[in-house]
């Protein structure tokens, strides 16, 4: 029995899952004449039944079970080696890619958030509901906007108000990832018993994630592992500053929060970290040697992130300069977090989540790449 759990006893050709593949981001996949280079030049591929030769030929094949199943597609880092070096351009790498959307879509939930999040011509609809429930939100408790004096925030929208808010809508971000991660572990372990190493294996990938450890060892576009990690660590110091103010508030008894406080310093922390790691990004991408097939959905989370981070910002110096103008920056920068968080589930954040239950998965069957078997 293969270790990524494929199923060899039937062939179900499904078509609309190549053109979904082909759709988000492996637009090259049928000109792969399986020649295999990619599998011997990939770093972070395993001596037996390597990668991404087999999903090449799964995804070309429709073998939509196969790979819905197949927790290779996370070890891939999309360092680009294997679309350098391969004699057709089929980008190996972009399909990967695509593979993950796919995947990701397919056990998020709701499932039909996931399906309808991947195409672009819904973003309105998803950008038009936090603002319908802003502005419901406002007049049905009378919210007004203070025509003068010092800025608080509070003034405007109450703390408890916010973060009654944003403890529903993590709520639900939690569970839906949560929830969805869990089902694929289930699916890609279920013919192993390997559920009872779980724990150990979590820890040890863990790390592995934190530090980055198999993304360092690309070879092509390194600059990917410095903007993953900056934004990565960014992001850490957002939640954690945003954890400080909600004590500061409810444990600590402030009545606003502090202009130069811990958990604004924090927060710039996480700003310095995380627009060096966007711009390396964006700069990493235009400038790439093996061009790929962009989607709105590989932009939506790093564009999103980028505006949470300067309207952030921005707020911090109109409230210093005691402008009326913040409140409506922060009434932009609060529907735009609800979209940061309500979305999570959907977009390339939840691909943090898949990764480590996949990475969990194939550490706990002793499946890792070929340099660290030594």
């Amino acid at each position: 029995m293969s270790v990524v759990n494929v199923r060899r006893n039937a062939v179900n050709f499904d078509d609309s899952f190549v053109r979904d593949v082909i759709k988000f981001g492996g637009a090259d996949l049928k000109v792969c004449m399986q020649c295999s280079i990619c599998t011997v030049v990939c770093p972070l591929s395993p001596d037996s039944n390597p990668f991404p030769r087999k999903e090449m030929i799964w995804s070309q094949w429709g073998l939509k079970e196969n790979l819905l199943r197949d927790p290779d597609i996370w070890m891939c880092q999309e360092c680009g080696e294997c679309s350098k070096q391969c004699p057709r351009n089929a980008k190996p790498g972009s399909v990967m890619t695509a593979l993950r959307t796919v995947t990701v879509s397919h056990y998020s939930w709701p499932r039909f958030m996931g399906r309808a999040f991947r195409n672009w011509w819904f973003l309105p609809v998803f950008t038009l509901v936090p603002i319908v429930l802003f502005i419901l939100v406002y007049y049905a408790f009378k919210l007004s906007i203070p025509a003068s004096g010092p800025v608080y925030f509070s003034s405007f929208i109450p703390y408890n108000l916010v973060d009654a808010a944003g403890i529903i809508v993590g709520i639900f971000a939690i569970f839906s990832l949560g929830y969805g991660s869990w089902r694929y572990y289930r699916e890609i372990s279920a013919e192993n018993k390997s559920r009872k190493k779980f724990i150990p294996s979590a820890a040890s990938t863990l790390a592995t994630v934190l530090l980055h450890t198999r993304f360092s060892k690309c070879i092509s576009n390194h600059n990917r592992y410095y903007s993953h990690i900056l934004i990565f660590y960014g992001f850490i110091a957002l939640l954690l500053a945003t954890f400080i103010g909600a004590l500061e508030i409810h444990v600590f008894g402030f009545k606003h929060l502090l202009l130069f406080g811990v958990q604004n310093i924090i927060g710039d922390l996480g700003l310095i970290l995380i627009l060096p790691g966007i711009l390396i990004a964006v700069v990493n991408r235009a400038s790439s040697k093996v061009p790929k097939k962009e989607t709105y959905y590989d932009w939506y989370f790093l564009a999103l992130l980028a505006l949470v981070v300067i309207t952030g910002f921005a707020l911090e110096l109109l409230r210093a300069a005691d402008s009326v103008s913040a409140y409506y920056v922060y009434a932009s920068h609060l529907i735009l977090v609800f979209m940061l968080i309500a979305y999570s589930p959907y977009s390339k954040f939840a691909h943090v989540f898949y990764r480590f239950f996949a990475l969990t998965y194939l550490e706990s069957i002793g499946r890792i790449p070929t340099q660290e078997i030594a």
